[in-house]
């Protein structure tokens, strides 16, 4: 009997998983307007430099933005 072995390529935009729900690219227009769109009083280069600062972890992310936020 012969199994087929499916490869998981991880730069597979169709295969998303939580690890990949976890972490931003800001090199990725959409994942820096999804972020744009939670927090639109902010800009895109604003986001895009929240990302360089704190990383691509999405929950350091979101809590500085969440700060700012409250700042303005």
């Amino acid at each position: 009997m012969l199994l087929k072995k499916t490869i998981v390529m991880s730069d597979n935009k169709q295969l998303r998983g939580k690890q990949d729900r976890n972490k931003v690219n800001s090199q990725e227009p959409y994942e820096v307007e999804d972020l744009h769109q939670k927090y639109p009083h902010l800009s895109h280069d604003e986001v895009r430099e929240a990302v360089k600062k704190f990383g691509p972890d999405r929950e350091n992310i979101e809590k500085h933005l969440s700060s700012v936020d409250g700042e303005r």
